[in-house]
């Protein structure tokens, strides 16, 4: 026998969580109305192909999650200044 160390083979895991991320997006309109119709136009689930999250550590590390679902909720409309 040695006293070699048997090396253990690492597994892959994938590991869920849920991130709320409110997200905001500037349109140019009229009114409060039509900035929420274009808006919506936009942001809509039906509007959307694909969303891509980026994270990055403190370490500067890229770490690109898989989004598995995904749903838009109400709008709010905020005047800038």
């Amino acid at each position: 026998m040695t006293n070699l160390q048997t090396v253990q083979k690492k597994q892959q895991f994938e590991v869920f969580t849920t991130i709320q991320v409110p997200v905001s997006i500037s349109i140019e309109a009229g009114s409060y109305e039509e900035a929420e119709v274009l808006a919506s136009l936009q942001l809509h689930p039906h509007a959307i192909r694909q969303i891509m999250m980026t994270l990055i550590n403190h370490k500067g590390e890229v770490v690109i999650p898989t989004i598995h679902d995904w749903n838009t909720d109400k709008f709010e409309v905020i005047e800038k200044d």
